[in-house]
């Protein structure tokens, strides 16, 4: 069994952290060995290009961490050691997004949740994009987009100044009992 600590892990326990917890992470991987390290990473309001949610109570909760996402990488954008940025994300559409309604009901979500939304069709030429494509409609906002090397090296630098204790520690499907090697480290790594 193998425990990587990627990006949800170390911003898991950098919050936990400075929330006045004492924070002790296992795992048998650290950067660069992951995979958080190379993966990109783009913000996009659900339901993403990538897969719809078929429960709405999952959709929702999505919906609630982007906006509170949003907010955080917005304001980590403001300080470039984060490795976090807000450029423009442009999503192309084969038919009006008036005329199709789950898209028409993102974009209105969307619009009021982003910086910089601009809905029209003239995006496409003033970006270059062939008409041979096909695409009818666009809109484009700010939208927060991470270097991984830079934020994970960032998340590293805030557990360290947290304190927290990162043991580097295999596990096997075994291990039912952790408190042990809670025990073996009482400083920070």
């Amino acid at each position: 069994m193998s425990s990587v600590l990627g990006f949800s892990g170390l911003t898991s326990a950098l919050c936990l952290g400075r929330s006045g917890f004492q924070v002790t992470v296992i795992a048998d991987r650290f950067a660069p060995r992951v995979t958080s390290v190379v993966a990109g990473a783009l913000w996009e309001w659900p339901p993403a290009a990538c897969g719809m949610h078929h429960v709405p109570a999952a959709l929702e909760r999505s919906k609630a961490w982007c906006e509170a996402s949003y907010q955080t990488f917005s304001d980590l954008s403001r300080d470039p050691k984060t490795g976090v940025f807000l450029r423009p994300v442009t999503f192309y559409f084969k038919r009006p997004v008036l005329d199709d309604p789950r898209q028409r009901d993102k974009m209105n979500e969307l619009r009021t949740r982003v910086v910089q939304f601009r809905h029209d069709q003239s995006i496409i030429g003033e970006n270059g994009i062939s008409t041979r494509l096909g695409f009818r409609d666009a809109y484009t906002h700010l939208a927060p987009m991470i270097d991984t090397d830079v934020y994970m090296g960032w998340l590293f630098e805030g557990l360290s100044e947290s304190a927290a204790a990162l043991l580097r520690r295999g596990f096997t499907e075994h291990s039912t009992n952790m408190s042990h090697l809670w025990r073996q480290s009482s400083t920070p790594r």
